[in-house]
């Protein structure tokens, strides 16, 4: 997988040498968002993901361009195995600018142009009004409301 530029953000695949930097930006409030109880939990899930990253399942850290920090992560998961394939998060510094859609729409591009897709799926948690409006910003259109 190949570094994506943006105008704001640099799209880097997921390496271990981000783990740490990744974690330091994944904020309480991050996590309290996607129901994240423990750093640890979070720090397995990159261990996992970057093992089965792949052209069809990218994983993305996002990098503040200026300032070379991870700001976030993107990442499109497989179907057959995720409810929502794409799990995404920007620090709250972040929020309210430009970052997060230029980031979407990079990954997006990219994915759609190396992969013989019509379309993704995310799931938001109907408490997360701030992801529900971003992903609405960036194109994504209701398909239904589930429980838990």
């Amino acid at each position: 997988m190949e570094v994506l530029y943006g105008q704001s953000v640099v799209l880097r695949p997921l390496q271990k040498e981000y783990f740490n930097a990744y974690l330091r930006a994944f904020s309480p409030l991050v996590r309290q968002l996607l129901h994240v109880s423990k750093l640890s939990s979070e720090a397995a899930y990159l261990y996992h993901s970057l093992e089965r990253q792949s052209p069809r399942n990218p994983f993305y850290c996002i990098f503040d361009r200026t300032s070379d920090d991870v700001i976030g992560a993107i990442q499109l998961r497989d179907r057959d195995t995720y409810h929502g394939q794409l799990y995404c998060w920007i620090n709250e510094g972040y929020w309210g600018t430009t970052y997060f859609k230029q980031a979407l729409e990079l990954v997006m591009h990219h994915y759609f142009e190396d992969n013989a897709v019509l379309y993704i799926n995310a799931h938001v948690d109907s408490t997360n009004a701030r992801a529900y409006q971003a992903l609405r910003k960036c194109g994504f259109a209701d398909c239904g409301i589930y429980k838990g």
